[in-house]
């Protein structure tokens, strides 16, 4: 259950309203890797945040790009509502075995928690197998539509928005290939792909308004 997140010393304890799960799963650091090994949590519960990438920073109270690749909790259904997050009750499925984040959260004193964000994230590397056929695919993927080479024409000066839309239009179209070819090879693995993959070029796009 969402209970008593109180930091030592403290005799103030956690409301249980759920507020913070609904905002968002936590990302994954290498104190969390024992979750993963011990199959508490499976690639099919993790999304990527890939470098650059736009995510939002509670540092800085804003979306940015990322500093780092990390690995996060996914979100329920379409809502950023943790995936282990339980409406009715307010309650954890995972409580007793939750992530570092999670259980340093205090929403009315964050300093545990802001100490360590963006330190020791998990990456995709740091879980799969050397000799994953997949990791090919993960770097073909990265030196195609790198979200270096998207902010690069987000930020690009003195261009027609037409030309970014139709340039931004074939970067979508190489992830969306990348992700075709993983399912045709690997429909084992289909509930990994956010996971391998981060999410959809064409998503992470849609709130800039372009036609993609």
């Amino acid at each position: 259950m969402i209970v008593h997140h109180a930091q030592e010393n403290s005799a103030v304890q956690c409301r249980g309203c759920g507020t913070c799960c609904r905002q968002g799963g936590p990302a994954m650091h290498l104190e969390d890797l024992c979750l993963i090994e011990q199959g508490i949590m499976g690639f099919r519960e993790l999304v990527t945040i890939r470098r650059d990438e736009p995510a939002y920073n509670p540092c800085h109270e804003k979306v940015m790009p990322s500093a780092s690749e990390f690995i996060k909790v996914k979100g329920r259904g379409k809502s950023w509502s943790c995936l282990f997050f339980e409406d009715n009750g307010n309650s954890c499925s995972v409580y007793q075995n939750r992530p570092l984040e999670c259980r340093l959260l205090f929403c009315r004193d964050t300093g545990q928690l802001t100490k360590i964000i963006g330190e020791d994230l998990l990456s995709r590397r740091a879980l799969l197998a050397k000799d994953d056929p997949v990791l090919d695919l993960i770097e073909r993927h990265e030196q195609e539509c790198s979200y270096g080479l998207v902010n690069n024409l987000l930020t690009e000066e003195n261009q027609v928005r037409d030309d970014i839309e139709a340039r931004l239009t074939v970067l979508v179209g190489r992830d969306l290939a990348v992700r075709d070819g993983f399912l045709r090879s690997f429909p084992g693995r289909r509930d990994e792909e956010l996971f391998l993959f981060g999410r959809p070029l064409f998503l992470v796009l849609a709130p800039y308004g372009f036609r993609l």
